[in-house]
């Protein structure tokens, strides 16, 4: 019961940020190529929609890095911790959906401790779920 909890509450994030199609996303991404952060977490969110089950998990680390390092933040410049913590919790569905569940737990802690509040809900879950992944 808690696993299919967890899986509509994914699956609620991910309806919630996909409005456009798959393609769409992309195109928005590059209309934004020139701020670097903003492309990369556009990428990253466009992963988590679009290819959970086989995305690329460096997409969400590097859009991390991109604002951190401040590389042409745009828009983002005023909301680094946020957008920080919604790629670590991007990152952590994406692991989730591929069925690495300690790296998921990792990255939803990274993201809960900037305080995303699905990342916590998340993790309140999993933890639920697999005490064991939640234990390192």
């Amino acid at each position: 019961m808690k696993k299919i909890f967890f899986i509509l509450s994914v699956l609620l994030l991910v309806a919630q940020n996909s409005f456009a199609g798959e393609k769409e996303d992309v195109a928005l991404a590059k209309k934004f190529k020139h701020q670097k952060a903003l492309h990369q977490v556009l990428l990253c969110e466009n992963e988590m929609n679009y290819h959970a089950n086989e995305g690329k998990i460096d997409v969400c680390l590097k859009a991390v890095k991109y604002i951190q390092k401040g590389y042409d933040l745009g828009i983002l410049k005023n909301r680094k911790k946020e957008f920080i913590a919604e790629s670590y919790l991007n990152a952590g569905v994406i692991a989730y959906s591929s069925g690495d569940k300690i790296k998921s737990y990792q990255y939803f802690i990274k993201a809960a401790k900037l305080g995303d509040t699905q990342a916590q809900k998340n993790l309140d879950i999993l933890c639920k779920e697999s005490p064991w992944a939640c234990k390192q």
